[in-house]
């Protein structure tokens, strides 16, 4: 096996060069407009295959060097955390609240189903505390370019079964939840489509997911004000501190 390590100017290049790969599929890709596929994801993932193909194919592996990830990681929720405040707060309103609701309902129902599935499929020795923490490490750094193109795909392939299962499952849920639950409680209007995007980018992803959601959206059709009032708040005071409780104990449960 040969390796290639990038350092962070490199890695941080080729995830800018995944980020204009994306954008240009974007432009020139029908499904990927009409679906909202945010630019990073698009890109990003045809970065992972690529990585991928070469590890299989020629038995070469890249390693790359997170350094200018978490700066960007920590610069974006930083941007976020200037947004929080009283008045921002006033003025998500009732939306805020509801959204927030729905946000932990969703939580609940995501824990719940990988669970169940697990068990019938008689998977639940197979997923171990250390796979889980990979995993969810993973699919929480596919946020932006840099950490979609570091994916290592052949590292899944022991799980590939149970966790496409559970993929296919949570984006079925994830399509349920939004269209019979949230956009009828967020007021069916474009501001409740805007938010259904940031909720699905919060349960499939994070807050950045969120906002690459509902940025392709606003890019695509008009952009809406309440929504980028509303996300970066629960994202920053809320979602991360009520997810961890949730999922804490559930692991306790387990």
């Amino acid at each position: 096996m040969t390796h290639i390590a990038l350092n962070m100017i490199q890695t941080a290049g080729l995830g800018a060069l995944a980020l204009i790969v994306g954008m240009a599929m974007t432009r020139r890709v029908t499904l990927l407009q009409r679906f909202c596929v945010p630019s990073p994801v698009s890109g990003g993932i045809v970065f992972a295959l690529i990585t991928l193909a070469l590890h299989v194919c020629f038995h070469t592996e890249l390693s790359f060097d997170d350094t200018l990830q978490e700066v960007f990681m920590l610069a974006f929720f930083t941007s976020v955390g200037f947004q929080s405040d009283l008045k921002a707060i006033r003025q998500g309103g009732k939306l805020l609240t509801v959204m927030l609701a729905l946000l932990v309902t969703l939580i609940v129902l995501q824990n719940l189903m990988p669970q169940t599935i697990i068990r019938l499929m008689g998977t639940d020795r197979l997923l171990d505390m250390d796979r889980i923490v990979s995993v969810g490490n993973i699919c929480l750094s596919m946020f932006l370019g840099m950490a979609m193109i570091s994916l290592k795909l052949w590292e899944l392939q022991t799980l590939a079964l149970p966790l496409l299962v559970i993929l296919l499952t949570q984006v079925l849920l994830m399509g349920v939840f939004v269209y019979w639950v949230a956009f009828p409680l967020l007021g069916r209007d474009y501001d409740a489509a805007v938010l259904c995007a940031g909720m699905c980018g919060f349960g499939l992803g994070a807050t950045p997911n969120a906002m690459a959601n509902m940025s392709a959206v606003c890019y695509k059709y008009r952009y809406s004000v309440k929504p980028f009032l509303i996300v970066p708040i629960i994202g920053a005071m809320f979602a991360d501190l009520i997810n961890t409780g949730i999922i804490t104990l559930f692991l306790n449960v387990i």
